[in-house]
């Protein structure tokens, strides 16, 4: 159980970092703006930007020891079938391939301001969210598995498991934005995920204070 706790606690530490990669970049602009403002925002925030991609690929580390945690969690409250558990992980690597992909988009372009253009700037920076909008349906698939397995074996508290229904839902539908530049699917993925960051560092924490099982038959 030693390294499901470490694990657990590896789900902090991813959390620290995505806010630090967020920050990092500085305030983001609307893919509404034009492509001269969104240009600026490039120019204004390159050394950030580029930080913040080499932080969301250190996210991968924590993120997946957590994840390893976490479907040993699932797997051992379903009687060893893994099925939900295995949902929910592939769910996370979804996401964290989007993520560390649009990351590497915006990087490209801080490093290559001069050959991308403001109309470059605009296409790559659009690209990027949406591989983040993308990257919400797998934390949907993740929140959703969880919370099924919390609603029918109490592994984590039922509270918890309807929470995450709830939150499931909101990220499907600003994953929305996707295929669109509202801005208003965009404000409600930044919310979801803020929610999301919350969801994380609870079941890292109801992770880290179980009780060690007995071993599985």
């Amino acid at each position: 159980m030693k390294w499901e706790r470490y694990g657990a606690l590896a789900g902090i530490v991813a959390i620290i970092l995505i806010v630090a990669s967020v920050v990092t970049a500085g305030s983001p602009p609307k893919t509404s703006d034009s492509a001269a403002k969104i240009f600026k925002y490039f120019v204004d925030n390159k050394d950030g930007i580029k930080v913040s991609a080499i932080l969301g690929g250190l996210v991968t580390i924590p993120i997946l020891w957590w994840a390893a945690a976490l479907w040993a969690t699932l797997r051992r409250a379903e009687g060893g079938q893994p099925g939900l558990a295995v949902a929910a992980v592939l769910g996370l690597l979804l996401t964290a391939a989007t993520q560390a992909v649009a990351g590497s988009i915006n990087a490209t372009v801080a490093l290559n301001l001069n050959g991308v253009g403001p109309n470059g700037a605009k296409f790559f920076y659009i690209l990027a969210l949406g591989l983040g909008a993308t990257g919400a349906f797998g934390v949907a698939v993740l929140v959703l598995a969880t919370s099924a397995v919390a609603l029918r074996t109490r592994v984590f508290p039922m509270w918890l498991g309807g929470a995450g229904l709830v939150l499931a839902v909101a990220l499907v539908v600003s994953g929305g934005s996707v295929a669109s530049t509202n801005d208003g699917l965009a404000a409600l993925g930044l919310v979801a995920i803020l929610l999301w960051a919350l969801w994380v560092i609870t079941v890292s924490v109801l992770m880290f204070r179980a009780k060690e099982p007995a071993p599985a038959v």
